[in-house]
């Protein structure tokens, strides 16, 4: 059953790397509010890589200087979710696969059924 296992690690590495770096689209809610608010002097977004996630520094309108992580748990847990499912159903497939192989069935008896 390496090859389920092997495709769920993938899945969920990939999972991690994409919303490590995130969308562009989003940064506003992963930066603090104060940084977002009119009258604050902007803010600088960049991937972090200790502590993971992404690291936003600005200053906010009262001229105190903010620097704040965001680790998108949420994220890498929908992410660990989604490899779950991609592995079980890699697995499930591999278990049919294997099965009829033993009863001698090939894949062509059970496509010619369709």
């Amino acid at each position: 059953m390496k090859g389920p296992a092997v495709l769920a690690l993938a899945v969920l590495l990939m999972g991690i790397a994409v919303w490590w770096v995130g969308p562009d689209s989003d940064w506003d809610k992963r930066c603090p509010a104060e940084l977002t608010q009119e009258g604050s002097s902007g803010y600088d977004v960049t991937p972090s890589i200790w502590p993971p996630g992404t690291r936003c520094t600005g200053e906010a309108p009262n001229g105190e200087h903010i620097e704040a992580t965001y680790v998108p748990w949420p994220e890498w847990l929908f992410s660990l979710a989604v490899a779950a499912l991609v592995g079980g159903s890699a697995a499930l497939v591999v278990r049919g696969v294997r099965a009829r192989s033993d009863r001698g069935e090939s894949l062509s008896d059970t496509t010619s059924m369709l």
